[in-house]
């Protein structure tokens, strides 16, 4: 059994503008030499690389461990490194962001992509929810 946390929203709207920064980089370097063709078209290639990463931006929960699929890599975290759910700040820009991260037993601090909130009653029903699916699952692993 897996449970997967994530805000499909913003994943969806970042997908979206990774391809639509694809679509100009291939559309304007179309025609303007062979240089510029190569160019574009890995422009592209990353683009959609990056909207196939976004789109899957979150956090998985199961029997394993705690799976945290960012940007740019994936992480794996075993049950017996996760120490308990905490609150990190989602962003500088907009300090009232709050997004529910992975504390490990050594003190590292996980944050969760794809998976924030701004409104603060969202906040904690995602917090909420997320530490009684952590608990349950280690209280599954534990009691095998």
């Amino acid at each position: 059994m897996k449970r997967r946390f994530r805000n499909g929203t913003t994943n969806a709207f970042l997908s979206l503008s990774y391809v639509f920064v694809g679509v100009i980089f291939l559309v304007e370097s179309i025609g303007t030499g062979i240089g510029a063709d190569i160019v574009g078209s890995i422009a592209t290639a990353c683009s959609l690389v990056l909207a196939f990463r976004a789109a899957r931006l979150s956090m998985v929960l199961d029997p394993s461990g705690v799976h945290v699929y960012g940007q740019l890599r994936t992480l794996h975290l075993p049950w017996s490194n996760v120490a308990e759910v905490v609150t990190a700040q989602d962003s500088p820009m907009n300090p009232r962001s709050i997004r529910p991260a992975i504390k490990t037993t050594d003190g590292r601090v996980i944050s969760t992509p794809g998976y924030s909130a701004v409104r603060r009653q969202t906040k904690s029903e995602q917090l909420d929810s997320l530490k009684a699916a952590v608990a349950d699952f280690q209280s599954r692993v534990t009691s095998h």
